[in-house]
């Protein structure tokens, strides 16, 4: 599986992106909010997309909602995590009305997005079993 970690907070990235590659993800990480929806289509038309996503809603540039929502207009097959310091319960819905699979809070827990990303990867084996 290889996955996306975006968030302006660099510890944060370095660390998830540790843990994950521990777990044998492919893993990289940007900093910058800006123009990640057309990083993840250049990377689809490539060849090499990703499958998941790890967004932070509150960064400097463009804000999580606004990628989310341009991810799911551009209809790209990719499954995303909401991450966030300021979580609160309407945060969460509109991010799961966007399309997002799950809203966790930081600081995150591996065993939390364990479970997730568990979660997504049963999801995605069914609907290969349909195709």
């Amino acid at each position: 599986m290889k996955v996306l970690i975006v968030d302006d907070e660099a510890e944060i990235c370095k660390h998830l992106q540790r843990e994950l590659r521990k777990e044998g993800y492919e893993v990289d990480y940007t900093t910058k909010s800006v123009g990640v929806p057309e990083e993840l289509k250049g990377a689809k038309r490539k060849g090499k997309g990703y499958d998941l996503l790890l967004l932070d809603l509150r960064m400097p540039e463009v804000g999580g909602f606004k990628i989310l929502k341009e991810i799911r207009e551009a209809r790209l097959d990719l499954d995303v995590i909401i991450i966030t310091g300021y979580g609160d319960e309407d945060k969460a819905i509109k991010a799961i009305r966007l399309g997002a699979i799950d809203y966790l809070r930081k600081p995150i827990s591996l065993e939390e997005l364990d479970t997730t990303i568990f979660r997504i990867r049963q999801k995605r084996a069914v609907e290969e079993k349909k195709r």
